[in-house]
């Protein structure tokens, strides 16, 4: 019940804070939103597979990946976006 209420709280605080026009704040949401979504996959991963990961490495490497994609669907968003108007 913790985790899932850590979870709303900061998901409710990114969601109000990226709609602020500070680009900053914005990026540093998307990197928080990065690594949160990164530990819920690992957590889920482990449950189905048991396979558990450990290292720190790999876990900033996942989330670093992670930043990358959604870096990848703002810009297909923003590339639709420009077509449709």
């Amino acid at each position: 019940m913790a985790l899932f209420e850590v979870y709303v709280f900061y998901r409710f605080k990114i969601y109000t804070m990226a709609k602020t026009k500070n680009p900053l704040v914005r990026e540093i949401n998307y990197i928080l939103l990065a690594f949160l979504l990164t530990l819920i996959g690992i957590l889920l991963y482990g449950l189905l597979f048991n396979v558990w990961i450990k290292t720190v490495e790999t876990i900033l490497i996942w989330a670093a990946y992670t930043y990358a994609g959604l870096i990848a669907l703002r810009f297909i968003r923003w590339f639709i976006n420009l077509f449709n108007t």
